[in-house]
């Protein structure tokens, strides 16, 4: 998946802050910016090619790494709404609680709590950072919008 974006600033460990502007996919989503209705959003990315501020440039994510990405971010949510009201709808009676309002209170807290834990364990670390990080391919040219160079990975081919 390629994303273009303009380097904001250069960051330590060879990493740089680039402004992207969202993607026709992302549409209403807002999942990456916690629902803010900026067409833009901030990401940390490999700056492998010496780009510097102010460069546009292009950014590459593989897309098997994006899709693990997405199950995670969405499946793990949805398999904690299914099974927080499917266990919210068996023990509703036991409780003398109504089925449905106990199921569905029962999956948002389960889906609320899978969001949770996935924060947790992003912040620690845990995902591997390095697999789900973009990385800056190109610099573009700003007067005719050619490449300017090529990330090493595609020179090889």
């Amino acid at each position: 998946m390629i994303e273009y974006g303009t380097v904001k600033r250069i960051k330590k460990n060879n990493t740089a802050r680039v402004i992207i502007t969202r993607h026709e996919m992302c549409g209403d989503c807002k999942a990456c910016e916690l629902g803010t209705s900026k067409k833009t959003m901030t990401v940390d990315a490999k700056n492998d090619v010496n780009a510097k501020v102010g460069d546009k440039v292009a950014l590459e994510m593989e897309f098997a790494n994006f899709m693990k990405a997405s199950g995670v971010a969405y499946g793990f949510p949805l398999i904690g709404f299914l099974l927080g009201i499917f266990i919210g709808y068996s023990i509703a009676p036991m409780l003398h609680l109504n089925e449905v309002y106990t199921g569905f209170f029962g999956g948002l807290i389960l889906m609320f709590a899978a969001y949770g834990i996935i924060h947790l364990m992003d912040r620690r670390g845990r995902f591997g950072k390095d697999k789900y990080e973009p990385v800056i391919t190109n610099v573009i040219d700003p007067d005719n919008n050619l490449l300017l160079n090529k990330y090493a990975k595609s020179e090889e081919k």
